[in-house]
């Protein structure tokens, strides 16, 4: 699994930035790698919530290389698949703690 998205990753922004030379699209396609290594790390871990920050991260990539296409700007695309992904990711770790406070709460 961790070999396949690095060969993915690293494939991957080699095309974009060597063959394509569209480096502004390159965070789009790390937050695209990155959401779908999630799906398999729910399923791997049976943490269903990473089925969310899974599609969140993928759909933040997916908008990037949309925005990018439709010529936006370096920022806009890294504020949308870079900015937006770290704001998904901090909303999971929230949503953790949250989670686990009240299951600790309910315990006492």
């Amino acid at each position: 699994m961790v070999a396949g998205e690095v060969i993915a990753l690293f494939g991957g922004l080699y095309l974009i930035n060597q063959v394509f030379e569209m480096p502004g699209a390159a965070i789009a396609w790390v937050a695209v790698v990155i959401g779908v290594h999630f799906f398999a790390l729910a399923w791997a871990w049976r943490m269903p919530m990473y089925h969310w920050l899974g599609a969140a991260m993928t759909l933040l990539g997916l908008a990037g290389f949309v925005a990018y296409a439709l010529g936006a700007s370096d920022g806009i695309v890294a504020l949308i698949a870079g900015v937006g992904s770290g704001a998904a990711l901090y909303g999971a770790v929230a949503a953790g703690i949250r989670d686990t406070r009240s299951r600790a709460a309910a315990r006492v």
